[in-house]
């Protein structure tokens, strides 16, 4: 499988800003208990992953795998960053982030499956087959 980082890019940032923007106009427009936010962050990735999962339609899971760990990456860096935590304090906090994020990549993909069906490898693509006509 080739990779394309762009899209890699693409779904990492889609994925990010989505959590962003739920997450900072729930929290400013209301307090929320500990549970619902955990439950709401799963919520967006899922959904988010679900989203990257059906632009992606060949390659799909070795896709949202290496998207997965984009993600996992990205947070860790700028929640711990924003928070100011130390080194050890960002270990923890991004082992126990591993989990949540795998688990949203497979239900959001699992999810995808059924809005849109995979591509194998090598198959024409729907848009490129040509209607018969007569």
């Amino acid at each position: 499988m080739k990779i394309d980082w762009f899209i890699v890019a693409r779904d990492v940032l889609m994925i990010l800003v989505l959590l962003f923007v739920v997450m900072a106009g729930t929290m400013s427009t209301v307090p929320i208990s500990f549970s619902t936010a955990v439950t709401l962050v799963f919520l967006c990735l899922t959904l988010g992953f679900c989203i990257a999962g059906c632009l992606k339609r060949e390659g799909r899971f070795p896709h949202l795998a290496i998207v997965a760990v984009g993600v996992w990456l990205l947070a860790s860096v700028v929640n711990s960053a924003t928070r100011g935590l130390p080194t050890d304090a960002w270990l923890q906090l991004a082992l126990g982030a591993v989990i949540p994020v795998a688990g949203a990549m497979l239900a959001g993909g699992a999810l995808s499956l059924v809005f849109v069906k995979s591509t194998p490898p090598g198959s024409p693509r729907p848009q490129d087959q040509t209607p018969n006509l007569g």
